[in-house]
């Protein structure tokens, strides 16, 4: 594949670092900056993390939603502090 040239300024501890990592892996300065980029990428990519654009508003956003009732809410909050107490006692962690 043809290779597309960038430049890139870093600050000078951000070039130290690369340089370490690349002569610990055996690589080019060049080849180590790609690979670092590339795992970042494939990692944002695999936690479907969204860049971002600066605020926007919620508002509206759950507007075609139903609102939970006070009851749903109530039992879901009596179910989640019955998982962590289950949990807490099984890790040996409860307090009374």
């Amino acid at each position: 594949m043809k290779s597309s040239p960038l430049s890139v300024e870093l600050t000078p501890a951000m070039r130290r670092r690369l340089e370490r990592l690349a002569k610990r892996e055996g690589r080019s300065l060049e080849a180590q900056l790609e690979r670092v980029i590339e795992n970042g990428l494939a990692a944002a990519e695999a936690e479907n993390v969204r860049p971002k654009r600066g605020k926007r508003s919620l508002a509206g956003l759950l507007a075609s939603q139903r609102a939970p009732t006070i009851d749903e809410l109530r039992e879901v909050r009596s179910e989640l502090s019955a998982r962590l107490v289950e949990g807490a006692s099984a890790n040996g962690r409860v307090r009374r």
